[in-house]
């Protein structure tokens, strides 16, 4: 209750205030406040995640601002630059690492209760790029997933579909 009677005597400036704030240090939690919350100027929104390069926010707010096309343009080149930095942090363990970790002869069995002996940093950089890569194409479903739904032209159900085409 009291949470709820806080947020209602809150401005448009604290709201701008604490998304600066969450865009500087917690990036990775814009984009959930923004698709939760519409107490918020769209565009001072998207020059913070501009300037603190988060895409999915940014997506967000571009979608919310009516240019679809440019939301998902950007989710795609993100997700691609994201499907790159998977590609060399898997490319950079190399087979020297999983000779050493995977040893030939060994049943997959074994290999699995290896895993807990992967290099925790390099493995923890897998991971991270793995997530980003999930992150984004949720948010490329999602965006999909608004605009494709029930339309009333067959322009419109067109450009639905040639979103979900694209992803």
């Amino acid at each position: 209750v009291a949470g709820s009677v806080l947020n209602a005597q809150l401005t448009m400036e604290h709201h701008h205030q604490y998304m600066a704030l969450m865009a500087k240090l917690h990036p990775e939690l814009v984009y959930d406040y923004l698709s939760s919350h519409d107490n918020y100027r769209p565009e001072e929104c998207l020059q913070l995640c501009q300037k603190y390069d988060i895409a999915d926010a940014s997506a967000y707010l571009l979608e919310r601002m009516g240019n679809v096309t440019s939301a998902l343009q950007l989710i795609l080149q993100t997700m691609e630059s994201r499907m790159m930095g998977l590609k060399r942090t898997i490319r950079g363990l190399g087979t020297d690492y999983f000779e050493k970790y995977y040893p030939r002869g060994l049943s997959k069995h074994d290999r699995h209760i290896r895993r807990e002996n992967l290099n925790p940093e390099l493995y923890g950089k897998q991971e991270k790029e793995i997530e980003g890569v999930k992150r984004i194409l949720v948010v490329a479903l999602d965006v999909c997933e608004r605009n494709s739904g029930s339309f009333s032209s067959r322009t419109e159900t067109e450009h639905g579909s040639q979103l979900w085409f694209n992803v």
